[in-house]
């Protein structure tokens, strides 16, 4: 959003500048940037509705052993043309292979999944949520939520 209010701050300056100045040429150099404003508003997506399932290899290992996890998401709502997947790795536990991390799209009825695996370490270990952040493709205006 950080980059959207940029632009938008930008666009105006050289509006307001080619306003008072009263050149169109300053004016207009405005356009590419409202145009460009205006096309990530337009692909941004609606409310994102997901459905997501996460999967151990193992309920209970030893200290050291190395664990599957997978995290599957299925798409109820509307396309989403760029969707940003993580999943939080509670305190400690460190990835082996893969990643908790995934971005691309997912149109409507799609599913996607995340597969890696840990080290785990002594104690109980609780995964807490999984954070996605759907955003327009020109990655100007972005949604953030989590789920359990």
């Amino acid at each position: 959003m950080k980059r959207a209010a940029f632009l938008s701050f930008l666009a105006f300056a050289l509006l307001a500048i080619g306003l008072a100045l009263r050149d169109g040429r300053v004016a207009a150099l405005s356009l590419p940037l409202l145009s460009y404003l205006a096309l990530g508003l337009l692909q941004y997506p609606d409310q994102p509705f997901l459905e997501d399932e996460a999967h151990l290899a193992k309920s209970s290992v030893t200290e050291g052993s190395i664990v599957g996890v997978w995290v599957q998401v299925r798409n109820a709502g509307p396309s989403l043309p760029q969707l940003r997947i993580q999943d939080h790795l509670p305190a400690g536990l460190t990835v082996h292979n893969g990643s908790t991390v995934s971005l691309g799209s997912l149109a409507r009825g799609a599913g996607h999944q995340i597969s890696y695996s840990i080290r785990s370490t002594s104690g109980v270990h609780s995964f807490e949520r999984v954070v996605f952040v759907a955003s327009d493709p020109l990655g100007l205006f972005h949604q953030s939520f989590h789920m359990p």
